[in-house]
């Protein structure tokens, strides 16, 4: 299992501002940074979670980052962009392989004024739940999925469609709400969106923010927000991407913490269930 060092946890603990099932939020004096790893979230799939927890906990990390500056891919083993700070504050960590289809990659911003960022986390919110109900009760997922009923995964907007597949009762009328607020998003950052809690930020304090997705292999996503303070700088996209980076890789966290947060995620997930049926809105299952 990875090993926090002391300054990489010291510091990381310093400007974490808090969690919930979905999103670690950091606070630094220059932005407010916001991951989501889908290892975080409850996964129904249950040797999908433990494909996932393999790689992720393992003592060897693949690891990168699209480089604004350089336009090109940054492998963390490598000497470039940002890599060596990030080895230097995680030693016991071993970087190796490529970026192909394996590994964990924070990819290119999408840029987002304050008013499209509080549109973003809405449609994904909805996104969430629509999800929720698809899929039936959290409770008795796990057996469907192992039948083969249903596909589990941390889905995005480009994956799941707006409108038409969701079925029908309050799935369906969710789907309608998405495909009237979609449209206040840049289309460069719609394929961002993906089925998970988002944090919930007063963006209209912010600057400026960027929203990258994440990859996790080659079907599992995850997502980083950051909302810059003062207008950008270099040196400011460098440190919260030192955060973001290594957050994204897991390299901030534990094992323990994980299992916390996927507790909490399935708890909202049944809350949310519970709530559609006893308003009428969603048929009982068990």
């Amino acid at each position: 299992m990875k090993t926090i060092p002391k300054f990489g946890l010291a510091f990381l603990a310093l400007v974490c501002a808090g969690a919930n099932a979905a999103a670690v939020e950091y606070d630094t004096p220059g932005a407010y940074i916001v991951v989501i790893r889908p290892m975080d979230q409850w996964n129904s799939d249950e040797t999908s979670a433990k494909k996932l927890d393999a790689s992720f906990f393992a003592d060897e990390t693949i690891l990168g980052y699209y480089d604004d500056e350089s336009k090109a891919a940054v492998n963390i083993k490598s000497d470039n962009g940002l890599a060596p700070e990030i080895r230097e504050s995680y030693p016991n960590v071993k970087f190796i392989g490529s970026l192909g289809g394996a590994g964990m990659f924070v990819g290119k911003p999408a840029s987002l004024t304050p008013a499209e960022a509080s549109a973003f986390t809405g449609v994904q919110s909805r996104l969430y739940e629509s999800n929720i109900y698809n899929q039936g009760n959290p409770k008795s997922l796990p057996d469907r999925i192992n039948a083969g009923q249903i596909w589990s995964n941390v889905l995005t907007l480009a994956t799941i469609g707006i409108a038409g597949k969701f079925g029908g009762g309050m799935a369906a009328a969710t789907s309608v709400t998405l495909a009237n607020q979609v449209g206040n998003i840049p289309v460069s950052a719609q394929k961002f969106i993906i089925a998970a809690k988002p944090a919930k930020i007063d963006f209209s304090k912010y600057q400026s923010i960027e929203v990258r997705m994440t990859a996790y292999g080659m079907k599992r996503f995850g997502q980083v927000i950051i909302a810059y303070k003062h207008p950008k700088t270099k040196q400011a996209e460098d440190a919260a991407m030192l955060i973001a980076v290594a957050s994204t890789g897991g390299l901030d966290t534990t094992k323990e913490a994980t299992m916390a947060s996927r507790s909490a995620d399935l708890a909202d997930r049944q809350a949310i269930w519970d709530k559609c049926v006893a308003d009428g809105k969603c048929k009982n299952e068990e």
